[in-house]
């Protein structure tokens, strides 16, 4: 994982535990079926703190192809068959041993695949090249500039110049190779923009939108400072009781401002915890889903 650690709260138990390995993970949409108009957030309503911990997001979309659908199909059976009439008689009925495929030939056998990225993990620890840390720099620089809506929003951040880093070791490994070259940091640039491409596109915009993806926030509708001082005038201006629920209340502010899309609950929360900070809300009871405003 990005931060190399996982953090567990449980039953009374609180410790940190070392993940240092790569994940792959998938996730279907909540309508079970993807909806082009709303963003990859909105989409699998995951929260943005866990989405931020992925270097590479991608979204495959189930469309129909002949082509694909038949590899796809002869690889599933391929899986299930079994060798009833040329195996041993010990191995009749048993699975055959997993291989790699790719356009229905085989490239190599799974277990010569894992002593293969075994090694990789444990004897190859590249540096990073001069030319490549150059590279590295100007990537970054690059996606940099590409701004979302407005000029306060920037594509990239230091993490994904981290991700960079860790997708061109990773593809220097690949090659057993002792150093981070250019060529490496020109594969991981390439497949950090085309996720960008696909996930951190902010569909109202047609920009790219980091804070959207990685922050829960669409910067179509301003910041969290400026949803703030937003609720902190629609409280101002309606008599309410001191205890209301969060859905309510989020509901009812998006309806009051006619704003085109929905607040994630995550921001709504972030735009309450400012105004805490600011004194205007006494509390917040995540585990009730209440907010406590102020006397009047």
């Amino acid at each position: 994982m990005e931060q190399q650690t996982v953090s567990i709260a449980k039953a009374g138990i609180i410790a940190t535990l070392n993940a240092r390995t790569s994940l792959l993970a998938g996730a279907n949409p909540v309508e079970s079926k993807w909806n082009k108009d709303l963003s990859v957030v909105e989409n699998l309503k995951l929260e943005p703190t866990l989405i931020s911990r992925f270097d590479l997001i991608y979204v495959l979309i189930d469309r129909v192809d002949v082509k694909v659908d038949t590899y796809l199909a002869n690889h599933i059976i391929r899986l299930y068959q079994t060798h009833k009439d040329d195996a041993p008689d010990e191995n009749k009925g048993k699975r055959p041993a997993y291989t790699v495929m790719h356009g229905g030939e085989e490239i190599i056998p799974l277990h010569l695949l894992t002593k293969y990225i075994t090694y990789a993990r444990k004897k190859v620890n590249p540096t990073i090249s001069a030319d490549a840390r150059s590279d590295l720099v100007n990537n970054y620089v690059e996606m940099r500039k590409q701004r979302g809506h407005g000029e306060n929003t920037v594509s990239a951040t230091t993490r994904q110049l981290e991700s960079l880093i860790r997708l061109s070791e990773s593809l220097a490994k690949m090659r057993f190779s002792s150093k981070v070259e250019r060529v490496d940091v020109q594969e991981a640039y390439r497949l950090m923009t085309d996720s960008l491409r696909q996930s951190a596109i902010n569909p109202r915009t047609g920009r790219m939108d980091i804070d959207q993806l990685f922050g829960g926030v669409d910067s179509s509708l301003g910041n969290v400072e400026s949803l703030a001082l937003r609720l902190q005038h629609y409280l101002t201006s309606r008599q309410m009781s001191q205890t209301v629920n969060i859905n309510k209340l989020r509901q009812d502010f998006m309806q009051e401002e006619a704003l085109q899309k929905e607040i994630p609950r995550w921001q709504f929360i972030d735009v309450i915890k400012t105004l805490i900070n600011t004194g205007y809300i006494r509390s917040l009871n995540t585990a009730e889903g209440t907010v406590a405003l102020p006397t009047n």
